[in-house]
């Protein structure tokens, strides 16, 4: 069986969608978060305790699901 390849924003879109509470790691720092919005440069919108800010794509390093 042959597994389909998932493009990064495909990942992203569906973390938006689900609402899911991810890591974000960054070059200096790590943040636990919602994605709101994203566009084609994967600069990010994120929600952090009620808060809302915009996140550049070349700072991301790694975004990982929160258990």
């Amino acid at each position: 069986m042959e597994q389909r390849q998932i493009l990064p924003l495909e990942a992203v879109v569906s973390y938006i969608t689900n609402k899911s509470k991810v890591f974000l790691t960054l070059k200096y720092t790590e943040i636990e978060c919602k994605i709101v919005g994203v566009d084609e440069y994967m600069n990010l919108v994120i929600d952090v305790n009620e808060e809302r800010m915009l996140v550049k794509g070349n700072n991301i390093v790694v975004i990982s699901l929160a258990e």
